[in-house]
């Protein structure tokens, strides 16, 4: 489990900081649309056969996502008051796992 959990998390950590950037220059929308896009891919590319190249290519896909998802959140949370914003994140994140579930 170590090898399966360390493929995905070096893929991670290394296209993290680097999907942020292109983040911030072309947009979270965009970035966002192509991290559905790639992971979409890669489920159905790998519905087969699940290897440590998928691993990566899935932690590559998702590095973006907690960035663009913050960033396209303080935009959200804008107009909220200051002193209320954590209260409206955590209920957005929230109703954002138990969707998923």
């Amino acid at each position: 489990m170590g090898y399966v959990f360390s493929a995905f998390y070096l893929a991670y950590a290394l296209f993290r900081d680097t999907d942020r950037l292109v983040g911030d220059r072309v947009g979270t929308r965009r970035v966002l649309t192509r991290i559905v896009c790639w992971w979409s891919a890669f489920t159905v590319a790998d519905g087969r056969r699940v290897h440590y190249s998928s691993l990566v290519r899935f932690g590559s896909s998702s590095a973006a996502v907690r960035p663009a998802r913050g960033r396209t959140s303080r935009g959200l949370f804008a107009v909220v008051p200051a002193a209320e914003r954590g209260t409206a994140q955590g209920i957005f994140f929230m109703g954002a796992h138990l969707a998923g579930g």
